[in-house]
């Protein structure tokens, strides 16, 4: 691990529940460091929002950041235990990288990969974001959120990942219109070139698409039957994942993403 990362790291740990405000002095003697190393991995946690002076005195607590994120993890830790069986099943009957992918304020979090007998190189990886409305799971997502969430999405536009990323609003809502039709969703190249993906939506038990599961390989081999065979599959596997979860077609009151 790198110093400075693991400076940081260290910081962080010096934190604990019976000790959650810490001066300077405190952090060096619990993390056994030099001050001025404490001090900079310190300013650094500052600038990136992680940590936060005590009503301006020289004393810090970890910020809200730092909760959200625990939260985050947490609620994320059962599904990926849940869909870890599933997303390797994916990948082994596909023959393809098969992701279980979450969603957070327009992005979206690859949290699991599994890999199967496709030796065609892939950029995803465990922690990387992308623009939900680049990426097959994304595209999964935004098609069964509600409109109103849909809209601000929309409304803060996303970045191009690649030279063929969509970028035009209304070229989205017509893929999110085959989405809710087909029940998967499809990308090419808009976010690595010479790779597409399948991906499918994970509903939780209020019928909220809180994640998905895609499936990327090679352009060549997302052929329009393959397309379709592997949109089955991880519909069919999202579906279980999400039934793992606790959603049920019982408790639906309306399609997932149909219009209010």
């Amino acid at each position: 691990m790198l110093s400075s990362v693991h400076n940081v790291v260290a910081v962080l740990r010096a934190f604990r529940l019976d000790r959650p405000v810490l001066s300077l002095a405190d952090i060096t003697r619990a993390v056994n460091l030099p001050k001025a190393t404490v001090n900079k991995s310190v300013q650094t946690l500052l600038a990136a929002g992680y940590l936060e002076r005590v009503d301006g005195q020289p004393l810090y607590r970890p910020s809200l950041r730092m909760f959200e994120l625990g939260h985050f993890i947490l609620r994320h830790l059962d599904m990926v235990r849940e869909a870890t069986p599933f997303v390797r099943n994916l990948a082994e009957v596909t023959g393809h990288t098969a992701h279980l992918t979450a969603y957070e304020n327009g992005e979206v979090i690859w949290l699991l990969r599994m890999d199967s007998r496709d030796e065609h190189p892939l950029y995803s990886r465990v922690g990387r974001r992308g623009p939900a409305g680049a990426t097959a799971a994304g595209k999964a997502i935004l098609a069964f959120l509600d409109p109103e969430e849909l809209q601000h999405v929309l409304a803060q536009g996303w970045r191009k990942l690649t030279l063929k990323t969509n970028a035009d609003r209304t070229v989205l809502l017509r893929a999110l219109d085959d989405v809710r039709r087909t029940g998967y969703s499809f990308q090419t190249e808009e976010v690595d070139i010479g790779i597409a993906s399948v991906g499918a939506p994970i509903f939780d038990y209020q019928q909220r698409p809180v994640a998905s599961v895609s499936v990327a390989g090679p352009t060549e081999a997302m052929t329009p039957d393959a397309v379709r065979r592997i949109g089955r599959l991880a519909t069919q596997t999202a579906l279980a994942i999400s039934e793992r979860i606790g959603y049920t077609a019982v408790r639906r009151s309306r399609s997932p993403g149909s219009q209010k």
